[in-house]
């Protein structure tokens, strides 16, 4: 049997029960169909290849037509069942071919081999492999043929796997997530730098040349890690630094220039409605509203919603870096500058907070670093009792309170001693919990919940809300490449059954003339994505 195949073959399984009895399944299918539960997991026992046999007639695409069901079934048999001078293991092929009206057909026979179904990868078409390689699995599913040999360097995963940017005014932060088939993720990776963008730049000032170049370096390197975890997209997001920077164009230039990284600027409102989706996402949310409260370095975002909606989303300039620039004077901080700092927060924020308390809601929800540092800090003190964890961690407001006034009495030196507490944020906490503090005094909550979700999560929800038909074609199709394909296809409008059909003549001709043409499967590959492709310029203008 040659090394590339003809779209001739008859739709026919030929496989053996656990007892070693041979059995025939008819498979074919029409690539206007679906195909479900079509799927195949196959062991291949290492055995010598068979040799000598004659090698199968191409049809002749001239006018002739492929010869009659049953004979070609009768001889596939014959070709494939038939064991080597008595060997029961020498099965030499796993083929898929198609048919010239768009069936798809898996091949395949031996005594000795046992089959069981399997979800893991897949190739719509027609290919071929040495019987002895260890183990491949097949999958026939969705209405565009693959005709290609697979490329053993290609990536090939059944799920979407996203990266998520947050480049804040004090932190950057990335998340590399695995989306699932029924929409939901989990994170498989994660990365942190405290870079401190926005220290000297809110307000409309430029950016720090030392942070610019701090942040930049901290992007090329979350890049090259979602490279390594091959993500098939990144989603980034700029807040308040960026957002209010004088030379934020510049910035954003010279982001896409060293990583190819393209930040989106979002604004304070849409920042809330990220952390809201992701915070009562987090957090069981499912009955009442919820105030979701998210203090940022140079903004602090508040909502009020459900689990499914947002009501009301508000972005103040409360950040802990903001804050700390302008009223953080003194260390400990005074008294003075402690009361500066609260009629400060209850003129920003107290006509909103009696808002939401007219409103009503059932919880508070703390998102992101200071408040997840507090609560760190009260953790450690002994005050809060049940998991070590501090995601879901309720935090009583007394106790809350109670850690206000201990970090605030406190001087730089002794708060790095602080157990529970990062010492990247010693210096930030002080105007953090004051913050923190005020907002749940002014909403009347008798308890704050915390949560470890906060915007870059925002971005995924947001992302799989947005691309779930893409998402699914994940799925549909595990191999990358040939999905770019498709998707780039669907984009322009293309005819799919038009284009199925030209590619499979294409690379009829193709196999036929491999003795002139002598060109290797990456040339047949790439001749069956342009076949694919050819008339999506329709998609602009019909010349």
């Amino acid at each position: 049997m040659p090394d590339h195949l003809v779209p001739a073959r008859p739709a026919v399984l030929l496989d053996s029960d656990p007892g070693g009895h041979q059995r025939v399944r008819k498979i074919g299918v029409g690539t206007s169909e679906v195909v479900e539960n079509a799927e195949h997991d196959v062991e291949f026992p290492d055995t010598p290849q068979r040799t000598g046999q004659a090698a199968e007639a191409a049809p002749d695409l001239r006018g002739g037509r492929p010869p009659a069901r049953p004979a070609l079934e009768a001889q596939h048999r014959q070709d494939l069942a038939q064991t080597a001078r008595g060997h029961p293991g020498a099965m030499q092929r796993l083929d898929i071919v198609v048919e010239y009206r768009g069936s798809v057909t898996f091949e395949g026979a031996d005594a000795a081999r046992k089959g069981t179904l399997d979800r893991q990868g897949a190739h719509d078409g027609r290919w071929s492999r040495p019987a002895h390689q260890a183990r491949r699995h097949t999958r026939v599913h969705g209405n565009i043929a693959g005709f290609g040999p697979p490329d053993q360097g290609r990536k090939v995963s059944l799920f979407m796997r996203l990266a998520a940017i947050d480049i804040g005014t004090n932190s950057i932060h990335m998340i590399v997530v695995q989306v699932k088939a029924d929409l939901s993720f989990e994170i498989v990776d994660r990365e942190k730098e405290m870079v401190r963008l926005g220290a000297g730049g809110l307000g409309g000032r430029a950016l720090a040349p030392a942070a610019v170049a701090a942040a930049l370096e901290t992007l090329a390197r979350f890049k090259q890690l979602a490279d390594s975890r091959q993500v098939d997209d990144i989603v980034a997001a700029a807040t308040s630094a960026v957002r209010e920077a004088r030379n934020a164009g510049e910035f954003l230039a010279a982001v896409a220039d060293r990583t190819g990284i393209r930040p989106r600027v979002i604004t304070g409102v849409e920042e809330a409605r990220l952390i809201h989706k992701a915070a009562v996402y987090g957090v069981d949310a499912s009955s009442g509203t919820t105030v979701v409260v998210d203090i940022g370095g140079g903004s602090m975002e508040v909502t009020l919603g459900t689990a499914t909606d947002t009501h009301l989303a508000r972005s103040f300039p409360l950040g802990a870096i903001r804050l700390t620039d302008k009223y953080v004077s003194s260390d400990p901080l005074s008294k003075g500058d402690e009361r500066r700092l609260v009629k400060h927060i209850r003129s920003q924020f107290g006509e909103f907070a009696e808002q939401l308390r007219a409103a009503g809601f059932s919880r508070v929800i703390a998102t992101s670093g200071t408040s997840l540092s507090l609560g760190e800090v009260a953790m450690a003190g002994g005050r809060l009792f049940g998991s070590d964890t501090i995601h879901h961690t309720r935090i009583p407001a007394k106790t809350l309170h109670r850690t206000r006034k201990q970090v605030v009495a406190l001087d730089m030196q002794r708060r790095l001693r602080l157990p529970g507490l990062d010492s990247r944020r010693a210096d930030l906490v002080v105007a953090g919990a004051v913050l923190l503090d005020t907002v749940a005094r002014l909403l009347g909550a008798k308890e704050i919940t915390l949560s470890d979700l906060a915007l870059r999560e925002g971005l995924v929800l947001d992302f799989i809300d947005r691309n779930r038909k893409r998402i699914a074609s994940i799925e549909r199709y595990p191999d990358i490449r040939r999905r770019s394909v498709v998707e780039l296809g669907e984009r322009c409008r293309w005819y799919p059954e038009h284009s199925e059909h030209v590619a499979r003549l294409a690379l009829s001709l193709f196999d036929q003339t491999r003795g002139i043409h002598q060109l290797g499967d990456r040339a047949r590959e790439w001749l069956e994505y342009a076949a694919l492709l050819h008339d999506i310029g329709g998609h602009i203008s019909y010349l």
